[in-house]
């Protein structure tokens, strides 16, 4: 990234009640100037501001008619779908249709492309080495089903996703309307720079992951020399544009430098990784995003981020529709669900704790019951002072 936002305290990672609240961001903001431009000062890149509705689509799948009061969309792809084979010509399709759609209604445009679980087959099929996650997670694919995630330090991945990255740039790098582009590299079945580390026990036979990244060669030393490598060339390709850093607070695997399985899982690899790309791009421009902002819970950034620093968050879900409540309560689901009273102290909490954008599901943006809160705050995110 390179004009970056930045986060916490150097090495800290704070116990507070709840777990441990670390945030560090995947997420890349991307600012541009025009078709030809020289670099845009640091200080001029346009940085995103208010709401920002989240994959921004109805639930037929169309993009939809966003409110005014939504500021931009956010729209999130698979890698597998823009680059189908190895030969063949990228598929802008889905992104073309995402920038057109914000550019018509006057709005702005995020944009996250993800490897890891979405790498394409061909990568593996090119001789990339791969991980065997078993899939826990309650969305997305069958639980205990088995996913391939690239090794993030191998040679050929990471040569492949690199060139993939310049080609987004080439792209999207000088259209105004994208401020936001989540930088990956190091993930498992989110944007969020994590790998899978926890025993998963309900599935047969049950997963013991730190063990199969130690023999897959995974050391600390080995990630954190893989994100100064994507950092680098996510900074090559986007020389117009902010890019942001996203996270949930995940550990990483429990294996020390010397290949040796541990008894706790890395809780501080977020922070090392978070403080290098500080160190290394400084903090004129970018932002820092968290993942998981609810009514009564939040990964919050630790204290001493510099002044001016960037940050913005997502919902940890849809207060719409969810009968488990996860917005007003994570952890213990407590019906009733009502949007209303829990979308609005989840606002709260996003203003309170400084955020100038919010990334919210599109059910809540297209609940008219919500209407009312939505465009009351929205007016209230504003740039860091």
């Amino acid at each position: 990234f390179f004009p970056v936002a930045i986060q916490s305290t150097r090495g800290a990672l704070t116990r507070m009640p709840g777990g441990y609240r670390l945030l560090l961001c995947a997420c890349v903001t991307a600012a541009v100037s025009g078709h030809g431009a020289s670099v845009v000062p640091a200080a001029q890149f346009p940085r995103p501001i208010g709401l920002f509705a989240l994959d921004g689509k109805y639930p037929n799948g169309t993009l939809a008619t966003l409110p005014p009061f939504v500021q931009g969309l956010y729209v999130r792809l698979q890698w597998r779908w823009l680059q189908p084979t190895a030969s063949g010509p990228y598929n802008w399709t889905l992104l073309d249709e995402a920038l057109d759609h914000a550019k018509a209604a006057g709005q702005q445009l995020q944009i996250g492309i993800s490897p890891g679980a979405d790498t394409p087959l061909w990568v593996y099929d090119a001789g990339a080495k791969s991980f065997s996650e078993v899939w826990d997670a309650p969305f997305g694919r069958p639980k205990c089903s088995r996913v391939k995630l690239p090794v993030p330090w191998d040679p050929i991945y990471l040569k492949l996703w690199s060139t993939f990255v310049r080609a987004l740039a080439a792209r999207y790098d000088r259209d105004p309307t994208v401020v936001g582009v989540k930088v990956c590299g190091i993930n498992s079945d989110t944007m969020e720079q994590f790998l899978p580390s926890r025993n998963i026990t309900d599935c047969t036979p049950v997963a013991n992951p730190n063990a199969q990244w130690a023999a897959l060669g995974y050391t600390p030393q080995k990630i954190v020399d893989t994100w100064d490598t994507l950092v680098a060339v996510y900074r090559a390709a986007f020389n117009q544009t902010t890019l942001v850093l996203m996270t949930g607070g995940h550990p990483f695997p429990g294996v020390d430098d010397q290949g040796r399985l541990t008894p706790d899982l890395d809780m501080n690899m977020t922070t090392r990784l978070l403080f290098r790309f500080i160190d290394t791009l400084g903090t004129e421009v970018g932002g820092l995003q968290s993942n998981g902002m609810s009514a009564s819970w939040f990964w919050e950034f630790p204290p001493g981020l510099p002044p001016g620093t960037h940050v913005g968050c997502q919902a940890l879900w849809a207060a719409t529709g969810d009968p488990q409540c996860r917005m007003k309560k994570p952890h213990t689901p407590e019906p009733p669900c009502p949007p209303v009273p829990i979308m609005n102290q989840t606002l709260a909490r996003a203003v309170r704790d400084n955020m100038s954008y919010f990334e919210v599901y599109t059910a809540d943006i297209l609940n008219p019951d919500l209407a009312g809160e939505l465009e009351k705050y929205s007016r209230r995110f504003n740039p860091p002072l």
